[in-house]
């Protein structure tokens, strides 16, 4: 075995009484040696007696030894001391170079198992380490990056720039973090985060530099979504620090609060908050640090002054030095229609002590627990009997499910509803219209124990409102009949007078054209007849149209005096009778007719029938008119009874949804005149044209 430093340095150390054992037989041969030059050389001629008997020995031998003893001690414990520290230094070293072998296989794995992608270059820009992460990232494997230019993954239109920061950062001999564009082996462009440091020796050369890189493709695009999420989302945002400083805002919040994004950028929540002190708004970001999240309500003020509710959302993030993400809503206008709201709710309540409402409170599941006296009342039930119900029980069946939304959405959303209508049912049976409004209770956890309920009979308001709705539709009923009226009588206008004045000037065109006297007069006369007659209708028609004088007993009135001036002037007895029921008065249009129908009739009883006595009957009912004239002449011929007259009393018959019937013979004849109530006349006018009209 070949013998070094180490092993001589490992051979057992000399003990000091290994020296003592030494010296004894180091003396012992010495005193032989000197005895054999005493013998033979130096003593064999001169022995004296000091010799002989060796104490020369004893004087000599101590006089050498001791001097070579001592010196032997002392070098022998300076050797153990130096084997002692090339030891020590020995197994040092040993432990360094394991520690650094340890060391440098751990970088190694953890080169190879880190997230990060850990590319090395040398000074040259050329790469000399690769670890799998970089190949995952850039596609390119440890063989074909080994070697190559770093541009390799640089984009083309970034690599006019990397000469220029690979001498920054060779100059500056510092780290640098940088995010750049950078291309993988199939050419797609990825967003990645270096941080670039240069290696540098003990004697300041620059070895290389070190890379570490993350792939910050997914995270750019995340955080693209997350800002079009953030500043599309119509409630304001905003980021804060622990000390309540804006990191970031959303375009929303800048609408709603009045500044721009850079003015918010140098303020804090103190400075918008209008509420709580700046202490106060400390304690709340403690809080929410500790708990993670907080919602509440509180109040901001505006760049221009205006104070305005907010909704606040917010969530703790320990990220670095701790970040808030809060989300605001401006629930300004929610908070007036809650105050409308509240207002009138105080004033059901002061109904319900007024006793004037009813009042029921109601479980989670509809089970009736209290209730006024006028709630009582308005059921019918006892108190021990309500109280055993659940409100499904007094609601009609066709209700539940209706009800069951709008307690969902409405009463269990929001905490309240709306003022709606709905049925009840009595205990007797009987159904009727309530008006109700509920809202949700909550105990002091904000847990939801119950509804309470303001309920209004609205039997009355119902029964008014349908009277008014007959009452509108009465109105425009008669302001149809009143339209039809109208029509009638100008079309009796145009076809009576209108004909008689059309006759007139005919004639007076003709007499103008005569030369003969009795021609002349004759002509004249009959114009005057065609007058008095014009003048009758206008009357007639002027009459009709007089409302004052529009009743039943003025009609029987008048077609009484008119029958016996028409039918006693030719000396035949005349009697005209009449049962009034109705209680409207007659249209102008049937009074028209009705008159125009009764004076054609008595006409021609006396231009035909030859008879003595001529009897008018009339029946006025709530349903309907009937009218009879009988005489005792000798009856109609073929020819009248198809005549031009009775055609046009059946025309006006028909106007009016009526029928006539002439039953005529030897004893006489009888017209029968039937009018239902309330009369027709013409196709029925839209609601929409009585309206316009």
């Amino acid at each position: 075995m070949p013998l070094t430093i180490e092993t001589v340095a490992r051979k057992k150390s000399f003990n000091p009484w290994h020296f003592i054992w030494i010296s004894v037989v180091a003396s012992g041969v010495l005193t032989v040696f000197l005895r054999i030059l005493q013998s033979y050389f130096l003593f064999g001629y001169y022995s004296s007696p000091l010799l002989k008997t060796g104490a020369l020995d004893a004087l000599i031998v101590p006089l050498i030894v001791a001097p070579i003893v001592i010196y032997f001690m002392r070098r022998t414990a300076d050797l153990v001391k130096r084997n002692e520290l090339l030891l020590r230094e020995l197994d040092e070293r040993k432990c360094m170079e394991a520690a650094l072998r340890t060391s440098e296989q751990k970088l190694a794995l953890r080169i190879k198992q880190t997230p990060l992608g850990v590319i090395e270059w040398n000074p040259e820009f050329e790469v000399k380490a690769w670890n799998p992460v970089a190949e995952f990232i850039f596609g390119y494997s440890e063989r074909e990056a080994i070697g190559s230019d770093l541009s390799f993954v640089v984009p083309e239109h970034h690599k006019k720039t990397v000469g220029q920061r690979w001498r920054d950062l060779i100059e500056q001999r510092k780290g640098m973090r940088s995010t750049e564009e950078n291309v993988t082996k199939t050419g797609n462009i990825i967003v990645c985060e270096w941080y670039n440091a240069p290696l540098i020796d003990a004697g300041g050369t620059v070895l290389g530099v070190a890379a570490f890189i993350t792939d910050i493709t997914a995270h750019k695009r995340l955080e693209a979504e997350y800002k079009t999420v953030i500043q599309g989302t119509p409630d304001g945002f905003w980021i804060n620090d622990m000390n309540g400083h804006f990191i970031d805002v959303n375009n929303a919040y800048c609408r709603i609060i009045g500044y721009s994004r850079e003015e918010l950028l140098t303020m804090g929540i103190p400075d918008v908050e209008a509420v709580e002190k700046q202490e106060d708004v400390a304690r709340r970001i403690k809080k929410i640090g500790n708990t993670g999240t907080d919602s509440f309500e509180t109040r901001h003020r505006r760049k221009d002054g205006v104070l305005i509710d907010i909704e606040v959302s917010a969530s703790f993030l320990n990220i670095g030095e701790g970040r808030f993400y809060v989300f605001l809503r401006d629930i300004t206008a929610r908070k007036q229609i809650e105050d409308t709201l509240r207002a009138s709710e105080s004033k059901y309540r002061r109904l319900h002590q007024s006793m004037m409402d009813g009042y029921v409170y109601v479980s989670m599941d509809g089970k009736i627990l209290d209730f006024n006296e006028s709630y009582r009342l308005m059921l019918g039930y006892s108190a021990e009997e309500l109280r055993e119900l659940n409100f499904r029980d007094i609601t009609p069946q066709k209700w539940h499910e209706w009800q069951d939304n709008v307690i969902r959405e409405q009463v269990e959303t929001r905490g309240y509803s709306d003022v709606y209508e709905k049925e009840y049912r009595k205990k007797d049976g009987t159904i009727f219209p309530v008006e109700i409004r509920t809202s949700l209770v909550k105990d002091d956890s904000g847990n939801k124990i119950g509804k309470w309920a303001i309920v209004r009979d609205i039997t009355e308001r119902t029964m008014v409102q349908k009277e008014k709705d007959k009452l509108y539709s009465e109105r425009l009923a008669e302001k149809q009949r009143h339209l039809t009226e109208r029509e009638g009588l100008l079309m009796d206008l145009h076809d009576g007078v209108g004909g008689l004045v059309t006759n007139i000037r005919l004639l007076a065109d003709l007499s103008q054209k005569m030369n003969d006297k009795e021609s002349i007069n004759k002509t004249l006369s009959t114009i005057s007849q065609l007058s008095t007659d014009a003048i009758s209708e206008i009357r007639d028609l002027m009459q009709s149209l007089d409302s004052g004088e529009l009743n039943w007993r003025t009609l029987v009135t008048t077609l009484r005096n008119e029958g016996a001036a028409m039918i006693e002037a030719h000396g035949i007895s005349f009697t005209a009778e009449a049962k009034v029921e109705a209680a409207d008065q007659p249209g102008s249009l049937l009074w028209v007719n009705l008159f125009r129908i009764y004076k054609e009739a008595l006409t021609n009883i006396i231009k035909h029938a030859h008879a003595k006595s001529v009897t008018a009957t009339l029946y006025i009912l709530s349903d309907r008119l009937t009218m009879e004239i009988q005489d005792d002449g000798i009856g109609w011929r073929g020819e009248a009874k198809s005549g031009r007259g009775l055609s046009i009393m059946r025309k006006r018959a028909k106007d009016l949804g009526g029928t006539i019937t002439v039953n005529t013979g030897t004893t006489g004849t009888r017209i029968i005149l039937k009018i239902p109530f309330p009369p027709g006349r013409f196709p029925a006018t839209s609601k929409e044209q009585i309206e316009s009209q």
